[in-house]
């Protein structure tokens, strides 16, 4: 046995040492530097419209087959204003991620088949998964713990005014032939002690929003053959609630992904008679006279006879409709008294 041995270890020795010599030198040598110039180039030259630019402040080896990425900033640049006053440009939006670190499957990958993992430290908190993809289909698993929402665009530019609180949650997503018309998964989101502005920010550029404490925000969906399915979408602060249902036909890409959702949010009655800047937004209680929130007619018509503001949202994600949903539920909430 030891005569085979001694035989054979040459044979396969041999070549394990030159791969190991190799991969070490490879890493060592590589030419980092130049792939981060790289990625920023082709990320800037992908941009169909100017506006958006990608900053790395350094890119290095991680393991034997993983980069690590540190200070990755991507940069929005705001519309200019017409009329805005010199001195007054809006401030880019910055989504900055303090290090990322991508590991791929070197072995993996000369079969065919991409085995990706990464982790991102942003926000003071980490995202963490993996991908997976062959012939047969993908696999998306990610998960977040106590990411900060402050600064996230995305969500940020969903409401126009500044955030607070800390994302945490998972998703699972099964892309049978790798479509995401045919996933299937889970989807599990919390944003604990969520806030909206900071009392400096203002909505329309008119009035600044005191700070408003909506509580926690909770996400759960599931996906069945490409449909996401919201079960719940709902907060319950101090100073708002909001209900939500519906669901999503995923689509590729992403931006062509129908949505069909019902949306209700309120103002609690302590917020909306803190100060007198709220009461001017929104009224005094038991005044015929509208606030200010009221005087847009859309606005207006999304009022329900419970105090919500209720909104049917549909269409592509990239160009989502939003119109008021109150009066048929008004009408029919009246119907139903009248058969009572």
């Amino acid at each position: 046995m030891k005569d085979r041995l001694r035989k054979f270890l040459p044979w396969v020795g041999y070549p394990v040492f030159y791969l190991v010599v190799f991969a070490l030198f490879t890493r060592c040598t590589f030419p980092y530097e130049s792939v981060r110039d790289r990625v920023v180039a082709e990320f800037e030259a992908s941009q169909k419209q100017p506006g958006k630019r990608l900053e790395i402040d350094e890119l290095g080896g991680h393991w034997l087959f993983g980069v690590k990425a540190e200070g990755v900033r991507l940069i929005t640049e705001p519309p200019p204003k017409l009329g805005a006053a010199a001195g007054e440009a809006p401030r880019p939006k910055v989504m900055a991620v303090d290090s990322l670190k991508l590991s791929v499957g070197l072995l993996r990958r000369l079969f065919g088949t991409w085995a990706v993992s990464y982790e991102a430290e942003v926000g003071g908190g980490v995202i963490e998964g993996t991908f997976f993809q062959n012939a047969e289909g993908a696999r998306i698993v990610a998960s977040a713990k106590d990411v900060g929402v402050a600064g996230l665009s995305v969500l940020e530019d969903l409401v126009e005014l500044p955030l607070g609180g800390e994302l945490s949650g998972s998703l699972r997503l099964v892309l049978p032939e790798g479509k995401m018309s045919q996933a299937e998964g889970e989807l599990e989101l919390a944003i604990a002690d969520l806030s909206v502005g900071d009392g400096k920010a203002k909505i329309r550029d008119a009035i600044a929003l005191p700070k408003l404490h909506a509580g926690d925000l909770i996400l759960k969906a599931q996906a069945v053959e490409g449909r996401l399915n919201v079960q719940e979408l709902s907060a319950r602060g101090p100073d708002f609630e909001l209900q939500s249902e519906g669901n999503l036909r995923l689509r590729e890409p992403f931006d062509v992904s129908l949505a069909d959702l019902n949306l209700g949010f309120k103002f609690t009655d302590a917020y909306m008679t803190r100060n007198d800047i709220t009461k001017s937004l929104f009224g005094e209680p038991g005044s015929r006279v509208p606030g200010l929130f009221d005087m847009d007619p859309k606005i207006r018509r999304s009022k329900a006879d419970d105090g919500y503001y209720r909104w049917k949202i549909a269409g592509p994600m990239a160009r989502l409709n939003f119109r008021p949903a109150a009066r048929a539920a008004n009408r029919a909430g009246r119907k139903a008294d009248a058969a009572e």
